[in-house]
């Protein structure tokens, strides 16, 4: 689980040949994250909410910025993703 005091940060992921969970924090409107996958692999990145719902699924190479609107996370941007 990434930690509510790192809201603001951009945040790498290797998830070294396997594929992996990222799970957001229970979060204050407003808080935000970048992450993103750069594995070298076929890895995939699920990122998730602190209910365990699927926020976005990342493939090496790709990023997502997200905010919390006060009742669920938002994709601000990305790159690559359908």
């Amino acid at each position: 689980m990434l930690p509510p005091h790192a809201t603001g940060r951009m945040e790498f992921f290797d998830p070294n040949a396997s594929n992996r969970d990222v799970t957001l924090p229970t979060a204050a409107t407003g808080m935000t994250f970048v992450i993103l996958n750069f594995g070298d692999n076929v890895e995939i990145l699920t990122v998730k909410d602190a209910a365990a719902a699927t926020v976005q699924v990342l493939l090496n190479g790709q990023w997502i910025r997200v905010v919390y609107d006060g009742t669920a996370w938002q994709e601000l941007g990305s790159s690559g993703l359908a």
